[in-house]
C-alpha cells in the first residue's frame, strides 16, 4: 500500500489549516489547492535547523545560494538561462498579479482574462479599478484552447495587459509552443505588456512539456513578468513564497515601486523552505507525480463508469479536475447540492468567471480512500438529478 493510501479522512480532519475547517466537520474538503500529503521531509529538516538557528533578517538578495538554485532550475528543466538581477523575490504570488496591474495600466484601463479563471485574476483587476475584458477557453479537439478570433476581437485603445495562466488553472491545460508564440505574436502587435502565472509548472504529467512564454524570444521577454514558485508542487503554500522574473531591468524597477512598504520579500523560513525543495526534494516530487497521475486516471475511470453525465477532461498538469455538470441542469444551485445533498466541497464555478454556472474545480491531491469516498458521495447525492 502506498504510504500516501495510509492517511485517513479521520486525520485530515485533524489538520489545522483552512482546507478541513471551512466546511462542517463532515465535509470531504477537496476544493483550495493544497495537497493532503507530508511535505517533504528534505524541507522539513531545512525548517527545523533554521527554526532551531537564526531568524533575523534576511540578506536582500536572499538566502545564500537560493537565487543560484532558481536559475539552475529554470535552465535545467526549461532551458531558460537568466541571470540574477532578473529575478525578484516576494511573499507570494497573487501580490505579483496585483502589482503587475498597477504598474501596466492605469485605472479604466482594460486587462484581457482567459477564463475559466483562478478567482483573484479577476479580482486584481477589478480591486484595481481596471475592467475585464474576458476572452473564455473553448474546447476544441478533447482540450481547452485559447479562441485567438474572439481574441483579436477584445482589443481597444484602453486595452493594456494580458493575464496568462499556464498551466491553466483550472482546467490543467499546458499550452504549446505554437500556442505560446501566436499568443507572444498578438501581445507584440497590439503593445500589450504579458502577466503569466506558471506557478503549476513543476506539475506536468508524462509525456508534458512547460516552456516558459517569455523564454521564446528577447522581444516577447521584454514585456513579460513571469511569476511562479515551490508552493503548489511542494506543498509549502503556507509559507508564502512567489518567485517574480522578468528581463525587463526598468518593468522589473517599476513593479518594485509599487511594491514599497507594502509588498515583502518572503521570510527565511520560505527561503529555505525553497532552498531545499529545489536542491533536494525532487525525488519527492516525482513520487508524488506518479501517485497524483494515477489519481488523476482514477477519478477519469470512476466518472466514466458511475458519472458519464459530468464532463471530465484530463488535466495535463496540476492537480486540479474542472468538472461539467451542466447536463444536471442545476445552474447557480450546483454548489449548494454538492455541499448538502453530498457532504462534498468543491469550488464554486461562477467564481472563476461570467458563464461557469453549473462547473465546480475539485482538488484530487489527496489520498485515493478519500477521493473513493468523495466520488461514492457524489454519486449517491445526483442519483435523483441523473435520474
Amino acid at each position: 500500500m502506498h504510504p500516501f493510501d495510509q492517511i485517513t479522512l479521520a486525520e485530515l480532519q485533524r489538520q489545522p489549516g483552512v482546507k478541513w475547517h471551512h466546511f462542517d466537520p463532515d465535509v470531504i474538503a477537496l476544493w483550495v489547492a493544497d495537497m493532503d500529503f507530508p511535505v517533504a521531509p528534505e524541507i522539513v529538516a531545512a525548517l527545523q535547523e533554521r527554526a532551531g538557528g537564526y531568524l533575523g533578517y534576511p540578506l536582500a538578495t536572499g538566502e545564500p545560494g537560493l537565487l543560484e538554485a532558481i536559475l539552475e532550475r529554470m535552465a535545467a528543466r526549461h532551458g531558460w538561462r537568466l541571470h540574477k538581477e532578473d529575478v525578484w523575490l516576494i511573499n507570494g504570488v497573487i501580490p505579483c498579479l496585483y502589482l503587475s496591474v498597477l504598474a501596466c495600466s492605469n485605472p479604466g484601463d482594460e486587462v484581457i482574462i482567459q477564463t475559466p479563471i483562478y478567482p483573484p485574476f479577476i479580482s486584481a483587476v477589478q480591486d484595481t479599478g481596471r475592467v475585464p475584458r474576458y476572452n473564455p477557453l473553448v474546447v476544441r479537439n478533447g482540450q481547452y484552447q485559447i479562441d485567438f478570433l474572439q481574441l483579436e476581437t477584445l482589443v481597444t485603445p484602453a486595452t493594456r495587459v494580458l493575464l496568462l495562466c499556464h498551466p491553466h488553472n483550472p482546467t490543467g491545460r499546458v499550452f504549446n509552443r505554437k500556442e505560446l508564440e501566436r499568443l507572444a505574436d498578438f501581445v507584440l502587435r497590439h503593445n500589450l505588456w504579458l502577466v503569466s502565472d506558471e506557478l503549476h509548472s513543476d506539475l506536468l504529467y508524462s509525456g508534458e512539456q512547460h516552456l516558459p512564454l517569455a523564454s521564446l524570444h528577447p522581444e516577447i521577454g521584454g514585456r513579460t513578468i513571469t511569476v511562479f514558485g515551490p508552493t503548489k508542487a511542494f506543498n509549502i503554500a503556507g509559507l508564502k513564497i512567489g518567485i517574480v522574473i522578468s528581463q525587463n531591468a526598468a518593468l522589473l524597477a517599476r513593479l518594485k515601486r509599487h511594491a514599497r512598504g507594502l509588498v515583502t520579500g518572503p521570510n527565511v523560513l520560505a527561503q529555505m523552505a525553497t532552498l531545499a525543495a529545489y536542491r533536494h526534494a525532487q525525488p519527492w516530487l516525482d513520487m508524488t507525480l506518479r501517485y497524483l497521475d494515477g489519481n488523476r486516471r482514477f477519478l477519469g475511470d470512476y466518472l466514466r463508469k458511475h458519472l458519464p453525465g459530468v464532463g471530465y477532461l484530463p488535466p495535463q498538469a496540476t492537480y486540479l479536475a474542472w468538472l461539467d455538470f451542466r447536463a444536471l441542469g442545476l445552474g447557480n444551485g450546483l454548489y449548494q447540492v454538492l455541499l448538502n445533498d453530498c457532504r462534498v466541497g468543491l469550488n464554486d464555478g461562477p467564481q472563476y468567471g461570467p458563464g461557469f454556472e453549473g462547473f465546480s474545480r475539485l482538488n484530487f491531491a489527496t489520498p485515493r480512500p478519500v477521493l473513493a469516498e468523495a466520488l461514492h458521495r457524489l454519486t449517491q447525492g445526483l442519483a435523483r438529478y441523473l435520474a
